[in-house]
């Protein structure tokens, strides 16, 4: 009984490779289920809704939630290398309403340099978006909140990507 009203809450969920060269295989759909029900992700209005230019607008329930790896650099959670001003790995979210109201079908989007990918064994390179993908869920699950210091939601986010990055999610094919 648990089971099939866990089906019924949880989002479907697809991951996909726009990258050319990269393919995603054995994705363990219940894996990353069990880490997004952790993370309270498919809680009812539980993640943030962002606007084009990066602002938090309110919260949403996912209906349906698709990852994919893309070549194209996204506005969210920008990571540099030192001295570089391009970044070497981002995220961005799409949001399609529903015919509820605040539930959305959601697309993450994970981007990653061409250099990566074609220098880094495949994977290191699973890995390297599984990690992007976990930051990307604890940033939608943490808010900021009025008083909060500037980087007080990130606070044990390195932890928890830390402990989960351990699990194989996908494999990826080049």
């Amino acid at each position: 009984m648990t089971n099939k009203i866990a089906k019924l809450v949880s989002p479907e969920l697809k991951v996909v490779s726009q990258v050319e060269g990269v393919a995603v295989r054995a994705v363990e759909v219940e894996l990353i289920k069990a880490t997004l029900a952790e993370a309270d992700f498919l809680a009812p209005g539980q993640i943030l809704r962002y606007n084009q230019n990066g602002m938090q607008t309110g919260q949403v329930r996912v209906a349906k939630l698709i990852v994919v790896l893309t070549p194209e650099m996204q506005g969210l959670g920008k990571t540099y290398s030192v001295g570089e001003s391009e970044p070497y790995q981002s995220w961005g979210i799409t949001y399609a309403q529903t015919e509820q109201a605040e539930v959305s079908d959601v697309t993450i989007y994970l981007y990653v340099k061409d250099g990566i990918v074609e220098t880094e064994e495949v994977d290191k390179l699973a890995k390297r978006y599984q990690g992007l993908l976990l930051t990307a869920i604890w940033d939608l699950t943490h808010p900021k909140r009025a008083g909060d210091k500037e980087f007080a939601r990130f606070e044990g986010m390195s932890e928890y990507n830390k402990d989960k990055i351990q699990e194989t999610w996908w494999e990826i094919k080049k």
